[in-house]
Parts: structure tokens; sequence; C-alpha cells
């Protein structure tokens, strides 16, 4: 491929007073000592008495005991979660799963006799369940990766893909894929779980000659703030590959790399021309809103293959130290020269490559776009119209 360029009184009162001052604060410490302490002892030296104090109730849910010195007439909790009961000098303490990330804490009011009580707190830690490293492209040959899962309850695998196995080791899920010998583009889930919580990984694998062919291009219109796609085709030619977007007549070259499934795009790149007027460059967007007339700034287009055959590929990658690629936009120029840029004509943030199943019928390719833009919105995207967009380029 052809190189491209670079660029936060005292007043002193009567004696009286002060012992009167020293009088009311000795009474009220001498008030306060045979109340409970910080460690909920009993009322009084013959009240109700701790004598095993409940451990915490685990994150998933569980069962915790306290023990008393007497016959618990009634006993209750002043939170709704922490379901108790007596039973003789037991009372018994159950809760379901903490489902939020924030611990929660109850009293529980045990009684003896209407003025025989004592107050012990008892806490459950909130659920700690979070993946964030993204899904696994891979080629044909297969291999294997780890992921860290952060968690504090056990951890187990659900299902896998029968061409792939899967374990949990402490906090990583360790995975080791087949080689794909089928001829096509396949992909999987592998799906984990801790409590009633779960998440999962997508395992792609394709070479080039199974992901090329007729796609949607497109995202979120910047021009409109909608969904929308128009016709494109990916191919390889002379060792070179392209995306051409067919109705418009526009195509760019990129760089394939089959061992994560990537497509690599370049900033500023001639893309054709428009009602015989203008000449159009590919700009990449960052997530800040901003283009640059920088040529070596790239973009990725990551390819996952989904389990019902669907492809999609969302551009993605570094901008520059403070931003991300976000999308693609087409700048309008009078001349091969971004000095004479006009403004935009076109643009997707965020932008995609989407292949839908073979011989999908109507049903299957709405749920195909559906998937699409369920993927886009966990992106956070940009519905911003047009007019937000800088008139004129960040020059580096």
């Amino acid at each position: 491929m052809p190189a491209r360029a670079s660029h936060l009184y005292i007043h002193f009162t009567n004696m009286k007073k002060i012992f009167g001052f020293l009088t009311l604060a000795l009474a009220t410490t001498a008030l306060f000592s045979c109340s409970d302490d910080d460690n909920n002892s009993n009322t009084t030296a013959d009240g109700v008495q701790i004598v095993t104090r409940p451990s915490e109730i685990a994150p998933a849910g569980g069962e915790s005991a306290i023990e008393v010195n007497k016959p618990v007439a009634s006993v209750y909790a002043t939170n709704a979660w922490l379901n108790v009961t007596a039973e003789g000098n037991t009372v018994k303490l159950s809760a379901d799963a903490n489902s939020s990330v924030e611990s929660r804490h109850s009293n529980v009011v045990i009684k003896a006799s209407e003025n025989d009580s004592t107050v012990v707190s008892v806490s459950q830690l909130g659920l700690v369940f979070h993946y964030e490293d993204g899904n696994v492209s891979m080629g044909n040959n297969g291999g294997k990766f780890a992921k860290f899962v952060k968690h504090n309850e056990p951890m187990e695998i659900e299902r896998m893909p029968e061409w792939a196995s899967a374990t949990v080791d402490g906090d990583s899920i360790r995975v080791d894929v087949s080689a794909n010998a089928t001829g096509k583009a396949r992909g999987g889930y592998v799906v984990f779980k801790s409590s009633a919580m779960k998440d999962s990984i997508l395992i792609s694998q394709a070479d080039f000659s199974q992901l090329k062919g007729d796609y949607y291009f497109g995202g979120y219109d910047l021009t409109t703030g909608q969904e929308g796609y128009t016709d494109a085709k990916l191919y390889t030619k002379n060792r070179m590959y392209y995306v051409q977007l067919t109705n418009l007549k526009w195509s760019f070259d990129c760089l394939y790399d089959d061992k994560n499934m990537t497509l690599t795009t370049y900033n500023a790149t001639w893309v054709g021309t428009m009602n015989n007027q203008y000449y159009i460059a590919s700009m990449l967007l960052s997530d800040q809103g901003t283009i640059s007339a920088d040529d070596k700034i790239t973009g990725q287009f990551t390819f996952n293959v989904l389990d019902d055959g669907t492809i999609i590929a969302v551009l993605g990658g570094q901008y520059d130290e403070d931003s991300k690629v976000a999308g693609m936009a087409f700048a309008a120029c009078t001349k091969q020269n971004l000095s004479t840029y006009q403004g935009i004509s076109a643009g997707f943030s965020p932008c995609l490559l989407l292949r839908l199943p073979p011989d999908a019928d109507v049903e299957t390719q709405a749920k195909a776009k559906a998937r699409a833009s369920k993927m886009m919105k966990r992106m956070g995207a940009n519905k911003n119209p047009m007019y937000q967009m800088p008139s004129i380029l960040k020059w580096k």
C-alpha cells in the first residue's frame, strides 16, 4: 500500500455554675453507659445478652443466626430485605441475593419482654460481578485466551459453543477454541454467571474469504440522528482490500488482519466524487465530535459473527491521546485538497458494516438490524444531527 503523508469568654463565672455543668455531664455519661454500646451489648447486666453474634449474609443470599441468653418473646428487622424468626433462644436470619453492588444493613430488635431487649446490626455485601473486556475475534486457526471477571461470589460456566471449551480459573475465564474447518464464518457465546447475574463473551472465527461480499454500511446518520444504511461491498483486488459504497460509487482501501479479524482504514482518504462538482474524502470522527486532516489516524472495523450468522463490524480505535474513533464522515472539497473543504456530505456515528444471515427472510433481516442497533446503543451512540458537527476542520 502506498506510504501516506505525515503531518482543581470564657467568662470566668462562679464555681456553682461550673460545678453544675460538670454534674450534668457526669449524669449524661452515666445515662449512656447503661444503653447499648457499639458492640450491641445487653441493655442491663440482667438484660438480654448476645451469646453468639451473626455472620454477614453472603451477597448471593443465605442464612445466619443470633443466640441470646433468654427465650425470645418477639423479634423484628428494621429493613424489609432481612427476614427474621424466633425459636427459643435463637433468632434465625435469612435474605435473598443482593442484586445491587451497594451493601445493605438492618438492625434486629430482640425482646425477651416489653422492657427487656437488645439490638444487633446485620449486613449483607453487594453482589460484585463485572466484565468489560469485550468479545474475541480470531482467525480460523483457533487458539486460547483468558479474560478477567471481577466477582465476589463463586462463578461458573453456563454454556459454550461445542467447538470451544471454557473453564473458571479464579478471577479468569479461560477458553480454548478449536480450528474452524467448516468453510464458513462462525460465532458463539461463552455464557458465565455468578448467583443471579450473568454475562457472555462472543467468539468469532473467519478468514477474509468468508467475510467478503455484500453488506450494509451505516449506523446513526449525522444528518438526521436516525439509524440508516446504504449498500456496500467488501472485496479484495491485487492483494488490496476495499469497502465500496455501491450506490454512491465511493470506495476506500483498507488493510486486513486475519489474526484478529480487523479491517484498518485511514483518515482523509479520497473515495470518489459527488455531482461532478465535489471530491469526497472519508474522515474519521472522534468521540469529541471533531475531525482532523491528519492522514496517519486509523480506525478499525472489528468483525463479530453472531450465532445466527449475522456479521457486524463496528468502527473503533484510538483517535489521539485524548479521544477514540467514534464514526466516519464524508467531506466535500472543491479540489483534492482538504484546504478546499466545503462541509460534510454524509456521516455515521457509530459506524458499522452489517451483513445479514444467508437467505434471511424479512423477519430475520429485521432481527439482525435490531441486534446491530442494540450493539450501537451499548456504544453510547451519538445521535446529534449534523448541524452540531464542526463547520471547519480541526487541523493538527
